[in-house]
């Protein structure tokens, strides 16, 4: 994709994920979007959060589904958008979630190599 389409990509998701949808349709096309544009670190935190919220919630929904890659992907987005120095104290019950279903869904999928990198950062 190129800047300009993550661009858009990112923007439309921001828009979406600021309404936090109870559709879970258009909560599923919102995070997408907001991935599909990459994690921006420039975002104000809130911002970040609540999309990595989302994400995580996303991933729980991808789960109930046994639509196990795809949650895998959703959880390992909530971590990235949540990523800071601070993450573990500032946002310590969102980022435990997020790695220990990410390290449920990879265990679903025996994909050891994310169960370890999850399991170490734990």
């Amino acid at each position: 994709a190129t800047a300009e389409q993550q661009t858009l990509h990112q923007r439309l998701g921001l828009i979406l994920c600021e309404q936090e949808p109870d559709c879970e349709y258009l909560l599923f096309a919102a995070v997408t979007q907001a991935n599909l544009g990459g994690v921006d670190t420039t975002l104000d935190s809130h911002k970040r959060v609540t999309i990595a919220t989302l994400n995580f919630r996303v991933g729980e929904l991808a789960k109930e589904q046994s639509a196990f890659n795809t949650a895998l992907g959703f959880f390992q987005n909530s971590i990235l958008w949540i990523f800071s120095e601070e993450n573990w104290t500032a946002h310590y019950d969102l980022t435990l979630a997020a790695h220990v279903s990410a390290v449920e869904t990879a265990c679903l999928l025996n994909n050891l190599g994310e169960v370890k990198k999850y399991t170490d950062e734990l």
